[in-house]
């Protein structure tokens, strides 16, 4: 595994994106759907991404909710899961 970013950062990040697609992480960990391990998988995964500074782009860009993460996002596929179940 190749240098991660930084914790806090990647933490915001995840929890930005998951906003701009209209998934509520405090919802989905409440309601038992996400499990604190899945979340921290998230995070991690996140850490590992080299575009962070497109992700912050494309979470301020503003305008509605996206349909879905970019390409690169690597909580692209569950966070279709959590869209899904939303």
């Amino acid at each position: 595994m190749g240098l991660q970013g930084d914790v806090g950062t990647h933490l915001w990040l995840t929890r930005g994106m998951a906003a701009r697609v209209g998934v509520s992480l405090d919802a989905v960990l409440h309601e038992g759907t996400l499990t604190r391990a899945d979340f921290a998988g998230m995070v991690t995964r996140c850490r590992g991404c080299s575009q962070p500074v497109d992700c912050l782009a494309f979470q301020t860009a503003g305008g509605a909710l996206c349909a879905e993460p970019p390409e690169y996002c690597a909580n692209r596929a569950l966070l279709a899961e959590l869209q899904d179940l939303g």
